[in-house]
């Protein structure tokens, strides 16, 4: 799912949309049912995880100030900061 996010440039939402309704599709076809929860899955987990993600950048902002992320990269903030080197 982050590969595919990473690598098409594409929303998280729209890349775990997609692969979920592709699993039902392929369920349906194989012979399996599909209800109101299943579809409502696979099309709300999308959006659902875009906004429960904490991105690299976001990550940077919560665990240093904005300063610092803009000098060094984001992991070099983040790990320097929670060992005291920063």
């Amino acid at each position: 799912m982050t590969g595919l996010n990473a690598r098409t440039g594409r929303s998280l939402r729209l890349v775990r949309t997609v692969i979920e309704v592709s699993a039902l599709a392929a369920g349906f076809a194989l012979g399996g049912t599909v209800g109101i929860g299943t579809v409502g899955f696979a099309l709300l987990i999308g959006p659902g995880v875009q906004a429960t993600s904490i991105t690299p950048s976001r990550r940077c902002a919560i665990w240093v100030d904005v300063s610092a992320c803009s000098r060094l990269s984001c992991p070099e903030a983040l790990y320097g900061a929670r060992l005291g080197t920063s």
